[in-house]
C-alpha cells in the first residue's frame, strides 16, 4: 500500500505605508503612520492512496471500492470495504485593510495615542458591514514624576496609562456560501455517491469582535531597588462563533455561527528588586497573574443538553451562562455500592446504578458538582540572579493555582480490549468494607454495562486540584569579558549548565500526578532536561 500527499501554499502580500514625524517649539511631538495592506493566501492538498504497489516495477492493483469484504481483526468487526483514501483541497482567503495611528507627546510628560483600522475579508457575508470591520484605540498615558508639583525621593518614577478600544478576529473555517463534501460509494449504505454539509451558508457571517479596557501604573523606587507595574484588563467579546439552534426543517439541528458573547477581566502585577548590589549582586522579580472570564450569551437552549455533554476534562471549551468557559462539571458520587462494589450517582435526591438514566439527565436540572476552572487563575513565577566575579546562578520556580483537573480513572473495557493496566486498579474494591478507604470501583468481567466507567470517570470522585509550585530551572554560567588563554582573536566566553523541570515544591494534590501533563493516562511526570553550553564571541 502507497500512500502519497502534495501540498501547496502560496501568499501574496502587498503593502504601501507613509510615516509623518514632526517636533515643534521642543514640547510638541507627533507621530504618524497610514497604511494600507493586501493579502491573497491560497492552500491546496491532494492525497490518494494506490495498493499492490511494487516500486521495482512501478506497478499498481485495481481495486474494488464497493465490494464488502469480511475483517480479520476480529469476528465481531464483521464486513468492510476498500479505503479509497482520496482527497482534494482547497483554501484561498483574501484580506485588505486600511490603517492609521497616530502619538502625541508633550514636553515628554503626556503622551496621547490613537489607532483607527478597517479591515475586509472574502470569508464574510454578503452584506458590506459585515464584510468590513472597523477598529479602533484610543490611549493616553502620565509621567506624573515630571510634574513640576510631583516631589517624591523615595518614589523618583511614576507613570499612569490607559488605553480603550476593539480588535476583530477571523473564523477561517467558516464561509459565507454552503461547504460540502463528497463521500465515495463505499461510504455509503446505498453504495452511491453522496455529499455531507460541512457548513450551511450564513450570509450574516463576520468578525468576532472584542473591546478591551487597560489601566496602568509603573513605579520605580530610589535607585531602582524596587520597580514594577501594575495593571487591570477588562475584555468583551462579542459575536463569537458558536453553535446556535436552527429550523429542524433545514435538515440541521445546529450550526456555527456569530452566537456567543464573552467576558474575561483580571490584573498583573510584576516587581523587580535590587536586593544586593556589590562585587556580590543579587536580583529578583515577581510575577502576579489574575484571569477570570465568564460565558454572558449563546443561542443555545439548555432545556435540551443533557449532564454528560457538559461535563469534560476542562481542555475544551463549555459554553454555560455566567460560568467559565474551561469550567469543569462532575456528577456527584455517592460512593461504592457495598455489596459489589458498583459505583453510584444520584438521580434528584436518590442514590442510583442506572448509568444510562445518570448521564441522560437534563443539564439544567440535575445536581451536578461544579468545581471551577480548568486552567489556572492564579499564575506567575520568581526568579532570583546571585552573580559574583562572572558566575552567575539563576533559579526559577513557576506557580499556578485556582484550578482542578480531571484524572483519568481506571476504565476496565480499555483492559479487557487492549490489554492497558492503570496502575489504580490496585485500590480497586476487592471485598466489603473496600468501599469505606476507595472509590475505585470493583472489575466484573465481562462487561455488562459499557456506560458504568463513563459514569465514573466522569464523577466527582476523579477531579483533584491542580494547583502547583514547581522548580523550572536552574542555571549556572560562567562569562570571561577578556581574552581567553593569551587568544586575542577570543572575545569572550561563557560555559553554562543548567537543568530543566527539576520537579514539584508543593502540590495541592496527594497523587502523584502532574497536573499539566496528562498524556500516557496522566501517570508520567515531565522529564527532566540538563543542558551543557559553550559560547565564543570573536
Amino acid at each position: 500500500i502507497f500512500f502519497q500527499s502534495e501540498g501547496r501554499v502560496q501568499s501574496t502580500v502587498g503593502r504601501a505605508q507613509i510615516n509623518f514625524q514632526r517636533t515643534f517649539k521642543e514640547k510638541h511631538q507627533l507621530v504618524m503612520l497610514a497604511a494600507s495592506e493586501i493579502k491573497d493566501a491560497k492552500e491546496e492538498s491532494t492525497s490518494w492512496t494506490t495498493y499492490g504497489y511494487n516500486k521495482q516495477t512501478y506497478s499498481s492493483a485495481l481495486v474494488n471500492y464497493d465490494t464488502l469484504y469480511s475483517l480479520f481483526d476480529g469476528l465481531e468487526y464483521g464486513m468492510g470495504r476498500i479505503l479509497a483514501n482520496q482527497g482534494f483541497t482547497g483554501f484561498t482567503n483574501r484580506f485588505i485593510s486600511f490603517l492609521m495611528n497616530a502619538s502625541y507627546i508633550f514636553d515628554n510628560r503626556i503622551t496621547i495615542t490613537g489607532s483607527a483600522r478597517r479591515d475586509a475579508s472574502n470569508l464574510f457575508g454578503v452584506e458590506t458591514n459585515n464584510r468590513w470591520q472597523p477598529l479602533w484605540s484610543v490611549g493616553a498615558s502620565w509621567e506624573l514624576s515630571r510634574e513640576g508639583f510631583y516631589r517624591s525621593d523615595l518614589i523618583p518614577f511614576l507613570k499612569l496609562r490607559a488605553t480603550y478600544g476593539t480588535r476583530g478576529n477571523v473564523n477561517n473555517q467558516l464561509s459565507k456560501i454552503v461547504t460540502i463534501v463528497r463521500e465515495p460509494a463505499m461510504f455509503s449504505p446505498l453504495n452511491i455517491p453522496f455529499a455531507t454539509i460541512v457548513s450551511p451558508s450564513d450570509p450574516s457571517l463576520r468578525w468576532e469582535t472584542a473591546a478591551d479596557l487597560n489601566l496602568g501604573l509603573d513605579f520605580k523606587l530610589k535607585n531602582n531597588r524596587l520597580t514594577g507595574t501594575l495593571e487591570y484588563f477588562h475584555r468583551k467579546a462579542i459575536d463569537l462563533v458558536y453553535h446556535a439552534l436552527v429550523d429542524p426543517s433545514t435538515g440541521l439541528s445546529s450550526v456555527q455561527k456569530n452566537s456567543a458573547s464573552l467576558s474575561t477581566k483580571g490584573w498583573q502585577v510584576e516587581l523587580g528588586s535590587v536586593v544586593l548590589n556589590g562585587p556580590f549582586q543579587w536580583t529578583s522579580s515577581l510575577a502576579l497573574n489574575y484571569t477570570s472570564s465568564k460565558i454572558t450569551d449563546y443561542q443555545i437552549d439548555d432545556k435540551g443538553r443533557t449532564a454528560s455533554g457538559v461535563i469534560r476534562s476542562g481542555v475544551g471549551l463549555l459554553m454555560l451562562r455566567g460560568k467559565d468557559p474551561y469550567g469543569l462539571f462532575s456528577f456527584p458520587f455517592a460512593g461504592l455500592d457495598p455489596e459489589n462494589g458498583d459505583p453510584r450517582g444520584y438521580i434528584g435526591d436518590k442514590i442510583s446504578k442506572d448509568y444510562y438514566a445518570l448521564l441522560q439527565q437534563a443539564a439544567d436540572t440535575t445536581r451536578l458538582v461544579y468545581h471551577g476552572s480548568a486552567i489556572p487563575r492564579y499564575y506567575g513565577n520568581f526568579l532570583n540572579t546571585f552573580s559574583w566575579k562572572g558566575f552567575s546562578l539563576a533559579v526559577n520556580v513557576l506557580y499556578k493555582l485556582g484550578f482542578f483537573v480531571r484524572k483519568n480513572g481506571v476504565t476496565y473495557e480499555t483492559l479487557f480490549d487492549n490489554g492497558i493496566i492503570q496502575p489504580e486498579m490496585e485500590k480497586r474494591w476487592r471485598q466489603k468494607g473496600d468501599e469505606l478507604f476507595t472509590n475505585v470501583p470493583s472489575m466484573i468481567y465481562p462487561i455488562q454495562d459499557s456506560y458504568r466507567d463513563q459514569f465514573y470517570n466522569n464523577s466527582e470522585a476523579n477531579v483533584i486540584r491542580g494547583d502547583n509550585i514547581r522548580l523550572q530551572y536552574v542555571r549556572l554560567s560562567y562569562q570571561v569579558n577578556k581574552p581567553v588563554f593569551g587568544a586575542k582573536f577570543i572575545q569572550s566566553l561563557e560555559l553554562s549548565c543548567s537543568a530543566n523541570d527539576l520537579g514539584f515544591i508543593w502540590r495541592a494534590s496527594k497523587d502523584r500526578l502532574d497536573p499539566e501533563f496528562f498524556g500516557s493516562e496522566g501517570r508520567y511526570l515531565l522529564p527532566k532536561n540538563y543542558t551543557v553550553g559553550c559560547r565564543i564571541t570573536f
